[in-house]
Formats: structure tokens, C-alpha cells, sequence
């Protein structure tokens, strides 16, 4: 094991491996997940199904962090199928701002209301 230990430190530092920098999620990206997440419950609940079926956090972080044209090219669950249908489309024109959010006052649900 010492000797392994030995060979990486000889190594120069131009072969030494890569590690990937972890990027952190601008604050207003966070935001955007946050209101993807209770959107994606309101969509799960109205189906009488578990959000995680749909779609987890690291797929909503995805689609927030795609650029706008590329949204609807990537390979996400929530983008394909009967998923797409529940949730993905709402997801989409949320993040289009062609669908609001709100709050009802008198259920205190969300509202999602469609915009051109």
C-alpha cells in the first residue's frame, strides 16, 4: 500500500487525475427548484401519486440549469411519457413563464394558471 502511496506522489502534477469542481446552484436557481418542487406536488397530488415518481430533485436542478432552448431536448424522465403529460409540461411552461403560480385563498392549494 505504501508503495502505491509512493508511485502517486512521484507522479507529476500533469498527470495527476481531474476531479470535476462541484458547481454550486446560483441562489435564484434554487429558488426556481423550490418552486419547481411544490409545482411537481400539486401535479402528484391531483393524481393521487408520490412526486418522487415523477421526478426527483437533481432532474428538476437539470432542467433549471438547461438553457431555455434546451430544456425540452433533455433526457429527463419527467420530459418523456406519461410524466411528461402529468407534470413535465407544466414544469416546462412554468419555467417559460407561460403558466403562474398562486396561491387559492380559499382552499390555500396552489393555482396554476395558463398563460398565450
Amino acid at each position: 500500500m505504501l508503495g502505491i502511496i509512493r508511485q502517486g506522489l512521484a507522479l507529476p502534477e500533469i498527470e495527476w487525475p481531474k476531479v470535476p469542481r462541484v458547481r454550486r446552484p446560483e441562489p435564484e436557481a434554487a429558488g426556481q427548484v423550490d418552486l419547481l418542487q411544490a409545482v411537481l406536488k400539486t401535479c402528484a397530488q391531483s393524481e393521487e401519486i408520490a412526486p418522487s415518481l415523477l421526478a426527483g430533485v437533481s432532474d428538476l436542478q437539470v432542467l433549471v440549469d438547461a438553457k431555455p432552448t434546451d430544456r425540452d431536448k433533455l433526457d429527463l424522465p419527467i420530459l418523456r411519457g406519461w410524466r411528461r403529460r402529468l407534470a413535465g409540461e407544466t414544469l416546462l411552461r412554468v419555467l417559460e413563464g407561460k403558466t403562474v403560480v398562486s396561491v387559492d385563498p380559499q382552499t390555500r392549494k396552489l393555482r396554476l394558471t395558463s398563460h398565450a
